[in-house]
């Protein structure tokens, strides 16, 4: 076996601006449409690999998070055991170092598992972009997106990934008060799946693209939301906390139960975030992103 290489990287949380579902396929997956951007809130990561085939079907994973040895139920975990599987690699190490909140809608489970498919393939340059597209479903409906996030248009199982360049970013607050499961935001939905909710993606994408923000009242929305609050009463609390403060645009991310409001500039957004400290469990001011994958360093 070569010596292990050593790659050091971070991965950025995404935000829905709005999230729509259009049905069920035959398979379980909801169909969907959102337009997601990457925000600056991070998971660090490294990652100890060989790249001398072995010839193995079970490679060895080990993975570590804030210190807590994880499983197949990581999905870190999952993204190294496939890519490893398929190009019969000997196994990977992992340690996480959590920055994005648990449970959020914000992504960082997603973020993860692309952060390491990303790392692997950038480095060994063993999949193609449609196998590594593939490799990403299988961790999840948001981790094809993750690859490289940014600013995107998302459908279908979330393997439709449609990227482009806004005029200008926006500044955000970020609030998460509790805990919502992503199953028991869609089983919510799939019980009442009929919402007051109107929304346009073309029209949201449109208004992203242009930075017109306070557009967004008007088109953009998040199916999951209604639910969601039955599950989160901070979910409802600290929409109106957002709005209160004069957020441009507020909503919520994913399936919850962070919440997000779009301010004027990122002085305004560090302003309001200071003020909401003590008022909601997490608390936090950024600036959407470019990209939500970051190398570091990189070592034979």
């Amino acid at each position: 076996m070569g010596a292990p290489m050593q790659i050091d990287f971070r991965v950025s949380a995404k935000c829905n601006f709005a999230l729509n579902i259009e049905g069920v396929y035959e398979d379980g997956y909801h169909r969907l449409d959102m337009c997601n951007a990457s925000v600056g809130i991070w998971d660090e990561l490294t990652l100890r690999i060989s790249d001398d085939p072995s010839g193995s079907t079970h490679p060895v994973i080990l993975c570590r998070m804030d210190g807590r040895a994880q499983d197949e139920r990581n999905s870190a975990y999952r993204a190294a055991e496939l890519y490893c599987k398929k190009f019969a690699l000997p196994g990977a190490e992992i340690i996480i170092r959590k920055g994005i909140p648990f449970c959020a809608g914000l992504g960082g489970s997603s973020a993860d598992a692309a952060g390491v498919l990303r790392a692997l393939n950038d480095r060994l340059r063993l999949a193609s972009e449609e196998e590594l597209s593939e490799l990403a479903l299988k961790c999840g409906a948001d981790v094809p997106y993750m690859l490289y996030g940014g600013f995107a248009r998302v459908r279908g199982k979330g393997e439709l990934v449609e990227r482009f360049s806004p005029k200008n970013h926006c500044a955000m607050v970020i609030l998460r008060s509790g805990g919502v499961l992503t199953a028991q935001a869609y089983a919510l939905f799939d019980r009442n799946p009929n919402s007051d909710l109107q929304m346009s993606l073309d029209d949201v994408v449109s208004a992203v693209k242009d930075g017109k923000w306070g557009a967004l009242i008007r088109c953009a929305g998040n199916a999951l939301r209604p639910g969601a609050e039955q599950l989160c009463e901070g979910v409802s609390r600290n929409l109106r906390l957002l709005r209160e403060f004069g957020a441009v645009y507020a909503d919520m991310s994913g399936s919850g139960s962070a919440v997000f409001g779009i301010f004027e500039s990122l002085g305004r957004a560090e302003a309001v975030a200071r003020a909401c400290r003590g008022r909601a469990d997490y608390v936090c001011a950024c600036m959407t992103l470019d990209e939500g994958y970051q190398l570091v360093h990189s070592s034979d």
